[in-house]
């Protein structure tokens, strides 16, 4: 039987997440597009997770283990040996520790029917449960400009490129310089690459579970808190769900926004007024001081010709007693 051509290739690093990889894997291998390859990238991995990605193997033909012995930084020059073997139409990039929704894949094409480089609406899981998500649309010239320095706001898990934009990068996946994030150094190699074109998909595809946000935490909770919402993630109410729950939030924030906004405006009223006042006053005290300055001025006019007269009678005076005892 001849093999079927994959719409998409399924990217997935990994390297020390053993417990955490099969909650990312199956979420891969439960997407509404089903003609894919998923490409495990280890980078010095353990023999647990070995066997997490052996067991999924034998149970799914789609998935190709590529064992790399540990490299510089995540071992980003292992993604590009494997992507000369892939197929796929399109590249997907799924963390280890995060999760897709089964529509993940299906979005992305359909978004990249137009671009070269697309990312759906980037969705945070707090520690305590929490939900958020980052504003960021990519096929605008302002977030462009901002991707280009050291701010980044799109997760590896929501982007997505097509592979004849990759071929055309004059790099692809390199070793990142220390200080920069991985991903996100890949994402500026795109944007510097001329006449891509990009696009955004405002619907939320993943679950992001950011791990500096985690340390301190054992496996166990992290399994736990996977497992959770990996359960969620399968209930056919639960995209609808989500969509509400960041709309309202998005209209939360609009509203604490305008309020504080509101406040703001209140504010800057009362400081122009104190700001009216205070000037006001100053001209006041201005006009007060050049009165006085006036007055002072012609108190000392009529004070220097009282002392000159003064000086004059005093003269005279020395005049006269000096003809007397001159007897002149």
């Amino acid at each position: 039987m001849a093999r079927i051509q994959p719409q998409a290739t399924v990217l997935i690093p990994t390297h020390d997440h053993a417990p955490l990889l099969g909650f990312a894997l199956a979420s891969a291998l439960r997407q509404t597009v089903t003609e894919i390859e998923v490409l495990i990238i280890g980078d010095g991995v353990g023999d647990d997770t070995r066997a997490v990605i052996e067991e999924h193997r034998c149970a799914d033909s789609r998935i190709r283990f590529f064992d790399n012995p540990k490299g510089e930084r995540h071992g980003e020059t292992f993604r590009n040996l494997a992507l000369r073997e892939s197929s796929g139409a399109i590249v997907c990039y799924l963390c280890d520790d995060d999760l897709w929704l089964p529509d993940h894949i299906e979005k992305m094409l359909t978004t990249l029917e137009s671009a070269d480089f697309a990312h759906s609406l980037p969705v945070r899981i707090h520690p305590g449960g929490g939900i958020d998500s980052i504003h960021v649309d990519l096929s605008l010239s302002d977030f462009q400009q901002l991707l280009r320095t050291d701010v980044n706001r799109i997760p590896l898990t929501t982007m997505a490129h097509t592979m004849a934009a990759f071929r055309r990068l004059p790099y692809g996946w390199r070793t990142t310089p220390p200080g920069i994030p991985t991903d996100h150094y890949m994402i500026r190699q795109f944007l510097e690459c001329p006449e891509m074109r990009f696009a955004a998909c405002h619907l939320p595809t993943a679950l992001n579970f950011p791990s500096p946000w985690r340390i301190g935490w054992s496996i166990r909770q992290r399994q736990t808190e996977l497992a959770s919402w990996a359960s969620r993630i399968g209930q056919p109410d639960f995209a609808p769900w989500l969509i509400q729950f960041l709309c309202a939030n998005k209209v939360e924030e609009a509203a604490l926004l305008w309020n504080t906004q509101r406040n703001l405006r209140a504010h800057l009223e009362r400081l122009q007024n104190e700001l009216n006042q205070i000037s006001d006053q100053y001209v006041q005290r201005r006009l007060d001081l050049e009165t006085a300055q006036r007055e002072l001025a012609e108190v000392r006019a009529v004070t220097q010709r009282r002392a000159e007269r003064w000086a004059l009678r005093q003269v005279r005076t020395l005049r006269m007693i000096r003809r007397k005892l001159l007897g002149r």
